[in-house]
């Protein structure tokens, strides 16, 4: 009424109240009372789309759905009455779980609602929609229509729901690359608490899958060597802190990702510690995916509960030669019993050769 400059007289306020006061027996969880307004407004006479809006409100955030999903039908179909947006907002959520429901609303707010120029009530609707399908397991339907939305008009609601679909059916690949999507420059959305709140679910997936690995692989003769944690701790702390090195994680992270079979290739900056390397030689007997690692030092090839560097990962092969002023560095990639070690050669300056091969 206010949009449209009208202005509202002693009539209507009386109307507006009595909503008022269905909504808020609604939210103190009084259904029982929140009904018998309503029915007195029905019974005078005076109920209009607010107070149809509001009980069905009311049902719905009790969750009471059948009732919540009857009252709206009636609404509708039965009275001619138009919801407007946050009528359709609030009747979705007691569809999870009743997709034919969901998707009827779905037509009518198609039908009734959306318009081709999405405003602020569209987008409303859209994300409730969003939040429907996914939490009904209908993610590719749900990413269908965040893709249909234009970046620069989705608001932090949309990516948020759009995050805890992925998270809550445990696809935490996607969940996390939508996350890491919101922070592009053209995007420019500020997660909130919900939003974070749906990023922890997808890592706490991530964690249990690490957990479940070390588990597994503790069974068939896996020890932590708590040498290779520094940290002045307990041993049980240590094998904690063992868990959660970068390689372990990446191969984690991996394995929830990739398909069956797919190689996984992860580069580490740092000589791998001894522990991972031994955690890793287990994994690679429980899962179907070969593991290549890149170390400062050499490439490591686990297979079917073996190394290529046949355990020697400790080993580093340094010939050191002056050529012309210059040092060259030889670092040795394999060691094989039989076959001399391939060799990459690295160029620096003589005055660096002493940390080098210090």
């Amino acid at each position: 009424m206010k949009k449209l400059n009208w202005v509202p007289d002693h009539y209507t306020y009386p109307f507006v109240f009595k909503a008022c006061v269905v909504s808020m027996y609604g939210k103190c969880k009084a259904v029982v009372d929140a009904r018998k307004v309503f029915d007195e407004l029905c019974h005078r006479g005076i109920c209009d789309s607010v107070s149809w809006n509001s009980i069905v409100s009311v049902y719905s955030h009790c969750f009471v759905p059948n009732v919540a999903v009857s009252l709206f039908r009636e609404m509708t179909m039965g009275y001619g009455l138009l919801p407007e947006a946050v009528g359709v907002v609030n009747i979705l959520p007691v569809c999870v779980g009743a997709l034919l429901h969901g998707k009827e609303t779905h037509c009518y707010a198609i039908k009734f609602i959306l318009k081709e120029e999405h405003d602020h009530d569209d987008l409303m609707v859209i994300n409730a929609l969003i939040d429907m399908y996914a939490k009904c397991k209908s993610l590719e339907v749900a990413r269908a229509m965040f893709d249909e939305i234009c970046p620069k008009d989705r608001d932090v609601v949309t990516w948020t729901v759009m995050i805890g679909g992925y998270a809550q059916h445990g696809d935490a690949n996607h969940a996390l690359q939508l996350f890491s999507e919101m922070f592009k420059i053209d995007n420019r959305i500020v997660p909130n608490d919900f939003t974070i709140s749906c990023v922890l679910m997808a890592c706490a997936r991530l964690a249990a899958l690490r957990f479940d690995l070390i588990q597994r692989i503790k069974a068939i003769g896996y020890v932590p060597q708590t040498s290779f944690a520094l940290h002045d701790v307990d041993d049980e702390e240590k094998g904690d802190l063992l868990f959660e090195h970068s390689e372990k994680l990446a191969l984690a992270y991996a394995i929830l990702t990739l398909p069956p079979g797919a190689p996984i290739r992860i580069t580490k900056n740092l000589r791998i510690c001894g522990d991972c390397h031994s955690a890793i030689t287990y994994i690679s007997r429980i899962v179907e995916h070969e593991i290549i690692l890149r170390d400062s030092s050499r490439f490591h090839h686990f297979k079917n509960g073996s190394c290529s560097c046949k355990g020697n990962w400790n080993t580093t092969i340094l010939v050191i030669g002056a050529v012309q002023g210059l040092t060259y560095l030889l670092v040795g990639l394999e060691i094989q019993d039989v076959e001399p070690p391939r060799f990459s050669i690295v160029q620096v300056h003589l005055k660096r050769c002493a940390i080098l091969t210090s």
